[in-house]
């Protein structure tokens, strides 16, 4: 790969951090620790809406004038697609969360021991979060580009 060239001078054999570097990776570490237990509480909290927003959209739409002519199973039909989609929105929340977590524990633990092979365990599971969103942000930004085009084209046989 090309970044891999670019920076291969950079990965030489040198494991000296010094004691500022040390201190900014304890501080990391804490940091990546606290959003990864934030996201598993916004993925359980995610999971929790999935179940019951089926059953909310349900009982809300029978109050509704203009979806009591659809019929039930309609009302049902999204109903199991919205539980659907947020679990699936917890689901991709998790992996980061677990990433992140998993980080800020191994960066403490192998500081706290001066274990290098910890330290990078720590850092695969920090580049990993940065992988996932990095994919997660192109795969957002194509199809914002893909409606974009779509609603073009749309717009130009509509009017």
């Amino acid at each position: 790969m090309e970044i891999e060239n670019e920076f291969e001078g950079m990965l030489e054999e040198k494991e000296t951090l010094t004691k500022a570097s040390k201190s900014y990776l304890i501080e990391t570490a804490k940091w990546s620790s606290f959003f990864g237990i934030l996201g598993f509480i916004g993925t359980g909290l995610m999971v929790l809406f999935s179940l019951f927003a089926g059953t909310m959209f349900n009982t809300l739409s029978q109050f509704n004038p203009a979806m009591s002519s659809m019929p039930e199973s309609a009302g049902s039909g999204f109903s199991v697609m919205i539980t659907f989609l947020y679990l699936l929105i917890a689901l991709l929340y998790f992996f980061p969360s677990l990433y992140l977590f998993k980080s800020g524990k191994a960066l403490k633990h192998g500081l706290k021991i001066n274990d290098s092979t910890i330290i990078e365990e720590g850092f695969k599971n920090l580049k990993s979060t940065f992988k996932f969103w990095g994919i997660f942000s192109i795969i957002f930004i194509s199809i914002y580009i893909l409606i974009f085009f779509i609603g073009m084209v749309s717009a130009l046989f509509i009017g």
